[in-house]
């Protein structure tokens, strides 16, 4: 037996054909663009994402020598808030709008309709994610408000995942985990709600049927499987948001560890048992909805600057990358880090502020487009290599900040880490000694890609629990044990750090007003 899973992201669709112990058979990606019609807009052609999707199929199946009667179900893990609006025939009438999308001001309009109607902390009990320009919501009003004669030919909007289960079945559904994304689902209630959807004057008719994670919803249509190789007899089974299923992917299936993703950005997961209704989960931007597990919940915050500042520096300060490269035979990030092994824990008084894109979850004024990136106690000795340590300490020293505000309602015990810093010893380091938590990378290294895996067998009754595919599926590599005494130094380094953005907030403040982003 065999498992296909979709990894759906913001401008990359990964795929794999999995073995039911998650050995991979076949592995693939593939890019498209993005749209940006105006500045600070970002929309998804659905039907180049559609073509993107067929075709990584069609090359998984063929480069695998897996027969397609072999192939058992397929699975998506998909990107959050984007929505599509589609007619009845199921065309798609717009681009899908992005969840970082920042039309109208960051859809200041919207935010202010919803806080007055509604109220930022109602709004959170009921969803559990922040009144934030990410949920799709605004981008439907938007749509509403902006492209009337697109609303008027709408049938449904749809996120990712049911696009994409629509192309392979025909009919509409959604995972409970995305669907809060939107924030109009009832987390508790498993529903689409009622009170939000009426103040916003919208149908539940134009969503679709919400089913938990892990539900069967049907087999891929004759002319569709003929067309990617798959049998039509392969299952479509619903995955979730791609966080929850990276989450799932590295074990996180109960109270203690979180998983933490590092890529561009950061993000930080973990379950709680029940929904958490602290509103200062909701002033700190930490959302808590469905999770991928039945009657669980997913604590997550996000950090917008994490492996983006490390490109940011090589983009800006390292010139001559390529011949760099070629002439060391060594990757450009790997070269970068061994300048910061010759600096020293603390990087000789450097600190580096990492809001690049301002900032998002934490404990003060989270959600700040205003903020920005600052290199703090610069000398003029410090060289190359205290740069990019005050860098890797200083996004070390930001996930630190989102652990405190996350173990007010959740006690971390450890970190399940992913990404492509986990290939970088002195940064796993570090990480580990600053945030005091030990650290476990994975052996499988596509997280959300498992995540579908573990929900595939057990839908299809090859696990009879989570707890049962886990234990088979997820292997620990190797692991990171932070060390005490580096620790308190760290501590110390860090009630400096916590300072630095509350002092620099007014000017920031002053500085966005210039209107000079």
């Amino acid at each position: 037996m065999y498992f296909l899973g979709l990894d759906v992201g913001t401008s990359v669709v990964k795929g794999a054909i999995f073995t039911e112990k998650g050995q991979p058979v076949a592995l693939n990606r593939l890019e498209y663009q993005l749209n940006y019609p105006h500045p600070g807009w970002i929309e998804i052609d659905p039907d180049l994402v559609w073509d993107k999707v067929k075709k990584l199929i069609s090359e998984l199946v063929g480069s695998s020598n897996v027969k397609p009667a072999e192939i058992v179900s397929i699975c998506p893990s998909v990107l959050g808030e984007a929505i599509v609006p589609i007619n009845k025939k199921g065309k798609p009438l717009y681009n899908f709008i992005e969840g970082w999308d920042g039309r109208g001001n960051y859809y200041e309009e919207e935010i202010s309709f919803l806080e007055e109607k509604i109220g930022r902390y109602k709004i959170y009990d009921i969803s559990g994610v922040t009144l934030s320009s990410l949920a799709s919501i605004h981008k439907i009003l938007w749509l509403i408000k902006h492209k009337p004669e697109i609303y008027e030919k709408t049938f449904k909007f749809l996120f990712m995942e049911d696009f994409i289960i629509a192309k392979l079945i025909g009919e509409y559904f959604v995972n409970y985990s995305l669907a809060c994304r939107s924030m109009l689902f009832d987390r508790v209630e498993k529903k689409w709600s009622e009170e939000i959807l009426g103040e916003a004057a919208l149908s539940p008719d134009l969503f679709s049927l919400p089913v938990p994670s892990g539900t069967i919803v049907g087999s891929v249509a004759e002319f569709v499987a003929s067309e990617l190789g798959l049998s039509e007899k392969t299952k479509v089974v619903t995955g979730g948001h791609d966080q929850c299923c990276a989450a799932l992917g590295v074990g996180i299936i109960s109270e203690g560890p979180a998983f933490n993703g590092m890529g561009t950005v950061e993000v930080i997961a973990g379950v709680t048992e029940r929904p958490r209704l602290e509103h200062h989960l909701s002033d700190s931007n930490i959302a808590n909805y469905c999770h991928v597990l039945k009657d669980k919940y997913l604590l997550l915050g996000v950090n917008p600057t994490f492996g983006m500042a490390l490109k940011w520096f090589k983009d800006v300060f390292v010139k001559g990358r390529n011949s760099i490269e070629n002439r060391e035979g060594r990757g450009i990030y790997e070269i970068i880090i061994e300048e910061a092994e010759q600096s020293s824990p603390g990087a000789k008084g450097l600190f580096f502020l990492p809001h690049l894109q301002g900032t998002f979850s934490g404990s003060f004024q989270a959600l700040n487009p205003n903020s920005r990136a600052a290199f703090i106690g610069l000398r003029s000795f410090h060289k190359i290599g205290d740069m990019v340590r005050a860098i890797l300490e200083g996004v070390c020293f930001e996930t630190r900040n989102l652990i405190i505000e996350m173990e007010k309602v959740l006690e971390i015990t450890d970190l399940r880490v992913s990404g492509g810093p986990t290939n970088s010893d002195l940064w796993m380091k570090i990480k580990a000694d600053i945030s005091q938590k030990k650290l476990l990378v994975p052996e499988k290294s596509e997280a959300g890609l498992i995540g579908t895996l573990i929900l595939s067998t057990i839908a299809t009754g090859v696990y009879k629990d989570t707890e049962e595919a886990i234990l088979s599926i997820f292997k620990v590599k190797r692991s990171i044990t932070p060390e005490e005494k580096i620790g308190v130094f760290y501590t110390s380094r860090f009630n400096i750090f916590k300072k630095i953005y509350p002092t620099l907030f007014e000017i920031y403040e002053q500085m966005g007003s210039l209107n000079n982003r």
